[in-house]
Order: C-alpha cells, then sequence, then structure tokens
C-alpha cells in the first residue's frame, strides 16, 4: 500500500512538474506595414496588428477611418481612406498603442491628390445660320478643379468673353 501512495505522489509531482514548465508563447507587438499609400479615390485596406495585450488605434485625420479602433490580442483591422478633396497630395499618421507597455506603433497614409481636369459638359455646338447676330452664342459649362482661360486660335469669327 505504501508503494501505491509513491507512485500516486510522483505521478502527482510529476504531472504538477510538466504543467509549470510549459512555455507560453508570447506574442510581439507588431504591425504587418508601416506605410499606406492611398490613391486618390481613395479606399480600403487591412492592417494586421499582432498583439499579446489590448490596444487601441487613433489618427486625428478626418479622412482616415479604422475598424475596430481597438482590441485585445491580433486582429487585422480596416483603414479606409476618403476620397481626396484637392490636387496636392495629403500626409497623416495611425498610431496604435500597446495597453499595458505603452509600446506606440505608427502607420504613415499618403494620398494622392486629383490630377488637374477641365472638363467641358458638352463639345460641339451648333448654331442655326438664320438667327439674329445677338441670338447666334453658345454657353460652355465646364467642371475644373484648376484656374483655367479660354480660348479660340484659328476662329476670329468666335469672341472669348474676358
Amino acid at each position: 500500500m505504501k508503494h501505491i501512495y509513491t507512485y500516486m505522489i510522483t505521478a502527482a509531482l510529476a504531472a504538477l512538474a510538466l504543467a509549470g514548465c510549459r512555455n507560453e508563447e508570447s506574442i510581439a507587438f507588431n504591425l504587418d506595414t508601416d506605410k499606406i499609400a492611398s490613391g486618390a479615390d481613395g479606399g480600403r485596406y487591412n492592417l494586421k496588428v499582432s498583439a499579446q495585450n489590448g490596444w487601441v488605434a487613433s489618427t486625428e485625420a478626418p479622412w482616415i477611418t479604422i475598424s475596430p479602433a481597438n482590441g485585445n490580442g491580433s486582429v487585422t483591422c480596416q483603414v479606409q481612406v476618403d476620397s481626396a478633396v484637392a490636387t496636392t497630395s495629403r500626409t497623416a499618421e495611425i498610431h496604435i498603442q500597446d495597453q499595458v507597455t505603452f509600446d506606440d506603433k505608427v502607420v504613415t497614409v499618403t494620398q494622392e491628390g486629383y490630377r488637374y481636369t477641365i472638363m467641358p459638359q458638352t463639345t460641339t455646338f451648333e448654331i442655326p445660320n438664320y438667327e439674329a447676330d445677338a441670338k447666334r452664342y453658345f454657353e460652355v459649362k465646364v467642371k475644373a478643379n484648376t484656374n483655367f482661360s479660354l480660348s479660340a486660335p484659328g476662329a476670329s469669327w468666335i469672341t472669348v468673353p474676358g
């Protein structure tokens, strides 16, 4: 009977020793990228956060949205970049902070501006030759994101108002 207790105690101690020696894998706080480049139309981009602890994502740029903006452990976030509103590029930062170690990771988001565009709504006009002189005109409606001027080279019969 003494031997049975000895075997049981030895087995219990061995089980405790094995359980106590188990290595818990630590996940380093990291991001899969530190840059996002977007065209003028914007878009959605994935950002993988690897973390052991809780974390919080933030940005001061109103044209960038992060979802989810916080979490616990590793998560793939979606970064939404709105379309550009100017012809110049813009840059902002997303900060993701580990809530235990306060380690801060930064993702730089750069967005191209729109190219200069001048688009007339209509490119062909017809004016009846029987109209009175005062009625022989047409309006050109143009959508543009830059300053422009009008000219009619080789068409001396066209007057461009200044």
